[in-house]
């Protein structure tokens, strides 16, 4: 019996990536990587229709169909990366592609939300708003930081349970925006609160971006 393919993998990442999609993604990456009609770029284009689908659920209902499709967008997005370096293969617009994707998810979900919650029009406005434009501020804020270390890797067997026993020492600190995306459009949605996890997502989101900017001003003062 053949060894299970091995992949490289962050060696921090979110708490819902590490716990929840990660050992999901690798045994399905192990199980297509043979099969070349699915490839790398297919996975992004899946993801993003995936991502819409869900974005149209939010805006018609019912909400736990977009907080399933949004997960499994997730999901997708999360595995095509993996399944080209488990084939060694490289595409120089790949990231690109990735990100787009991405920006497709958040937008149109975002969007969805808002139409869904029509019946409390102030209120949506307001939240998606505030989300999505935390949520951008948060991350331009964090790769814009000196001084921050590129990210390490580690090499896990493509199984649910080494990267379940992995995610530990894998994951970081809870609320990353992976974990607010997960608030604002799986668990609001599912539980029928899609306005509370929208503010939830955003207040999180909002202490990273206040500890970010009191982090590099105190740090300039310091050098100063």
């Amino acid at each position: 019996m053949s060894p299970p393919l091995a992949l490289r993998v962050k060696e921090r990442d979110a708490v819902w990536t590490a716990y929840a999609i990660d050992p999901l993604a690798a045994p399905l990456v192990a199980g297509v990587r043979a099969r070349r009609f699915v490839t790398p770029n297919r996975l992004t284009v899946a993801s993003t229709l995936a991502a819409l689908a869900a974005a149209i659920a939010f805006a018609v209902g019912p909400l736990l169909v977009g907080a399933v499709l949004f997960q499994l967008s997730f999901l997708l997005d999360c595995m095509d990366g993996k399944l080209a370096a488990a084939r060694g293969e490289r595409n120089p617009d790949g990231a690109l592609f990735d990100v787009i994707s991405d920006c497709i998810r958040l937008a149109a979900c975002s969007a969805g939300l808002a139409v869904g919650l029509r019946d409390e029009a102030d209120v949506a406005s307001v939240l998606v708003t505030a989300y999505v434009g935390i949520r951008f501020a948060v991350l331009t804020v964090a790769e814009a930081r000196p001084g921050v270390a590129p990210r390490g890797t580690m090499t896990l067997p493509a199984t649910a349970g080494a990267f379940l026993r992995a995610a530990p020492r894998r994951s970081g600190p809870p609320g990353t925006t992976v974990d607010t995306e997960a608030v604002a459009f799986t668990f609001g949605p599912a539980l029928g609160l899609p306005a509370v996890g929208l503010a939830i997502a955003a207040a999180v989101d909002l202490l990273h971006l206040l500890v970010y900017v009191f982090t590099a001003v105190r740090g300039a003062i310091a050098r100063s």
